[in-house]
């Protein structure tokens, strides 16, 4: 899908105080590990592997956009620029089904517009 970037793209109003949302790095075997398990749990026939993680985390202005809720992962989207072009790519956007229906999706993917926004 190609969308142009508003220059108002607004936060959602999105708003759970239990849910904690930030952009997560994953610097550690132990984190990135941690993310894929959850992944895995939702796309178990196409798992992405820690090799294609740390290929999209290379990209440039790469972030992932992640909701956790205590300790517990329940949904994320990551987000970079394609090198040398002017293209923003989301990708593996997921929320736990517990979660789903409550505008967590579209926050993050929201989230990961305005990450490219701010970034350009």
């Amino acid at each position: 899908m190609n969308i142009e970037i508003d220059k108002d793209l607004s936060p959602t109003n999105f708003k759970l105080t239990s849910v904690n949302i930030k952009h997560w790095n994953m610097n550690t075997y132990e984190e990135e590990i941690k993310y894929l398990q959850v992944e895995n749990e939702i796309w178990p026939e196409n798992p992405t592997g820690l090799e294609k993680l740390r290929e999209y985390k290379s990209n440039p202005y790469w972030t992932s956009i992640t909701a956790f809720y205590n300790d517990e992962i329940i949904g994320s989207v990551m987000a970079w620029k394609e090198s040398d072009e002017n293209i923003g790519i989301i990708e593996n956007v997921f929320v736990k089904p517990d979660w789903r229906s409550r505008g967590l999706a579209k926050h993050l993917i929201t989230e990961g517009i305005r990450h490219f926004y701010c970034r350009t």
